[in-house]
């Protein structure tokens, strides 16, 4: 005869539900794999940028080349499981009694849109995803100084989180 498992229980007694589920963990998986090798290419990129910059001679190979492309198709590929992944734990965590833990997660949330949405604004296809200006008003800022406003918002957006 086996005895019942009782479910787990908080401090106040109430049924603990997790806030990762069954269903999401897998997504967070991904999400965390992509983002780690997103943050090594973006680390290499950086370095092989700084190098340039140093040396004052391109340090720009093939590889590196091969790196951007990654870097690219990594950043697109994450886009739509980031935004699945934060707004279903989102909802399932919005009513949960640690209100501090709801905060950092929307900071950290925030922080993962506006690094996207700089990623995208960085990537200058021909006139299709190019910023010359925002919502149409001149504000007076150089193309230059926006382009580098973005990059760190592209390149420290999740460690503001």
């Amino acid at each position: 005869m086996s005895t019942p498992v009782l479910p787990a229980r908080d401090r106040a007694g109430r049924i603990y539900k997790p806030a990762i589920g069954s269903r999401l963990r897998p997504l967070l998986w991904v999400i965390l794999i992509g983002f780690a090798l997103l943050a090594a290419n973006g680390f290499y990129l950086s370095s092989v940028t700084a190098l340039t910059w140093y040396l004052g001679t391109t340090q720009q190979t093939f590889l590196y080349m091969l790196m951007v492309a990654l870097h690219l198709f990594l950043g697109l590929v994450l886009v739509i499981p980031f935004l699945i992944f934060g707004f279903a734990h989102l909802a399932t965590s919005w009513k949960r009694p640690n209100k501090w833990a709801i905060r950092y997660g929307l900071i950290l949330l925030g922080a993962g849109l506006v690094t996207l949405a700089s990623g995208f604004i960085l990537v200058r296809i021909g006139g299709f995803l190019t910023v010359t200006d925002f919502g149409g008003l001149d504000v007076g800022i150089p193309q230059a100084m926006r382009r580098s406003i973005d990059f760190a918002a592209n390149s420290h957006g999740i460690g503001a989180g």
